[in-house]
């Protein structure tokens, strides 16, 4: 089930080319499929935030798209279960991309976890996969980029862009185990950004605390270049948590 709300205006601009948005409103219907696996009732009984989109898109989920992005499950490419996230969209800045809040942090750790796969061919210009927002704002706190040739960054509104390694690029066609750490400061914060467990991006003493408490997980594409073309995303098993989770 893929779902496309009206067109929704781009409300502001930040650094790095970050847009933010109107979550809108879309209720995207009911999905029955009960999960085969309950990884949340079982490992991740107190997370923040649990999902493998077994049944809870629209429901557990909001969702929201701009321009030709379309957005919804589906069973021809899982991680886990019977059902993972498909996320498209046609490219010039449009977005697609499911949204949670949760209670909100003010300082401590946060972690993230999501098994991410690219299908080929999804030439990158940048896209944001994974991001935290916080209260009252339209853009991200700290979000997980794949970029320009599939190199992999980390970009935070305060704390500014953390690559990995020049060499590293996002792999295409394989199940990727993603998991982001902050560590919530105003001015003696950490990131990190490991995949499939090892740490690709490391940086501390940053401001990782912007104006407001985190207190929302965006999954998807929730942010696009405006001159990307062309992309789709699949997401399964995504975790928020104040501990770390690994990709078990």
């Amino acid at each position: 089930m893929l779902w496309r709300s009206p067109a929704l205006a781009m409300v502001l601009l930040v650094g790095c080319g970050r847009v933010g948005y109107d979550v809108g409103s879309g209720d995207g219907g009911t999905l029955d499929a009960p999960p085969s696996i309950d990884e949340c009732a079982s490992q991740h009984a107190g997370a923040l935030v649990c999902s493998g989109f077994e049944g809870d898109v629209g429901t557990y989920w909001s969702l929201t798209t701009r321009d030709d992005g379309m957005v919804g499950t589906t069973t021809a490419a899982v991680h886990r279960g019977e059902r993972a996230l498909r996320a498209e969209m046609g490219g010039s800045g449009a977005t697609a991309f499911v949204h949670r809040r949760f209670t909100p942090i003010a300082s401590g750790d946060l972690w993230l976890r999501a098994f991410v796969r690219v299908p080929a061919p999804s030439p990158s210009v940048g896209v944001n996969l994974l991001a935290l927002e916080h209260q009252g704002s339209d853009v991200f706190g700290i979000d997980v980029n794949v970029v320009r040739d599939g190199r992999v960054e980390v970009f935070g509104v305060e704390a500014g862009t953390f690559d990995a390694p020049d060499e590293l690029r996002f792999p295409a066609d394989e199940w990727v185990c993603v998991e982001l750490h902050v560590g919530v400061s105003d001015g003696d914060g950490e990131l990190e950004l490991f995949l499939d467990g090892e740490r690709v991006v490391s940086a501390t003493g940053v401001d990782s605390y912007p104006a407001g408490d985190y207190d929302r997980v965006l999954v998807g594409v929730a942010w696009s270049d405006p001159s990307q073309g062309t992309f789709e995303a699949l997401v399964d098993d995504v975790v928020l948590d104040v501990q770390p989770i690994g990709c078990d």
